[in-house]
């Protein structure tokens, strides 16, 4: 498996997307156009109806557009695709439409009934839950759990990617040995790694090394490398925060690549 690390930013930043205006919802939309192919054959027409409202607010907030950034960087047309860290993934349907064979989002924390979509140009309440949309397509799936607990044998991957995920690993040799176990020969996997020494790996206030306050004991515990003195965990979520230096994370890379 051959792994290319990204050398910008990707546009999905997750930290944001509480100051973007709503989006007011779409009306059903009955021309299922190129969907019908991708969407499950036992489908009610209703059950499609709101498939295709869902897609069309992806598209209005802007989400749908991650899959061009993605596909800027990787070979995904004709690959069977995983996503490490894939949280509400409502652009999935979005990589068959340019010629994904599949799509698999993995991922520790995500909420089933979740309905809210968020993109660069806003937010909005899908009519339908986050599982039954991704369970309307039958090429799409999910799986809630630790990268190194997805089995080999349920499937091979022919592409990969995470984006602002390997900041979290508190394995990275078993996550990445993991990943490459589930990779076909000569596959690739495309990486945004959040560094925790540029200070953003950190995921939380101060946003910027210009912010950090001396007299701030939760400040005074993240930075001057007291994150590796005291490991940092995320309060937020059962998820580590970044242990990895940017060299460490490439040795990483270079070894199971």
């Amino acid at each position: 498996m051959a792994l290319k690390l990204i050398t910008r930013a990707i546009g999905r930043d997750k930290k944001d997307n509480d100051a973007l205006r709503t989006v007011a919802p779409a009306a059903p939309n009955r021309s299922e156009g190129n969907w019908t192919s991708f969407l499950r054959a036992d489908l009610s027409q209703q059950r499609k109806d709101l498939v295709l409202s869902t897609l069309r607010l992806v598209e209005v907030t802007g989400a749908a557009g991650y899959v061009d950034s993605i596909g800027s960087a990787l070979e995904i047309t004709g690959k069977r695709l995983l996503e490490v860290g894939s949280h509400y993934c409502w652009y999935a349907p979005f990589f068959l439409q340019v010629g994904c064979i599949s799509y698999h989002g993995a991922d520790l924390e995500f909420n089933r009934g979740h309905r809210q979509i968020s993109g660069p140009h806003g937010t909005a309440e899908s009519p339908i839950t986050f599982a039954d949309f991704i369970d309307s397509f039958h090429a799409l799936s999910m799986t809630d759990c630790d990268i190194r607990d997805l089995s080999p044998a349920r499937e091979s991957f022919d592409a990969a990617f995470m984006v602002s995920t390997s900041e979290h690993f508190d394995d990275p040799h078993g996550c990445f040995a993991a990943i490459a176990s589930l990779m076909t020969p000569g596959s690739h996997m495309f990486v945004n790694h959040h560094n925790y020494y540029s200070w953003n790996g950190h995921h939380r206030l101060p946003w910027r090394v210009q912010d950090i306050d001396p007299g701030d004991p939760a400040h005074r515990a993240n930075f001057d490398w007291a994150h590796l003195r005291s490991r940092v965990r995320n309060v937020d979520s059962p998820n580590h925060l970044n242990y990895i230096r940017m060299q460490d994370d490439g040795a990483v890379r270079t070894r199971y690549g």
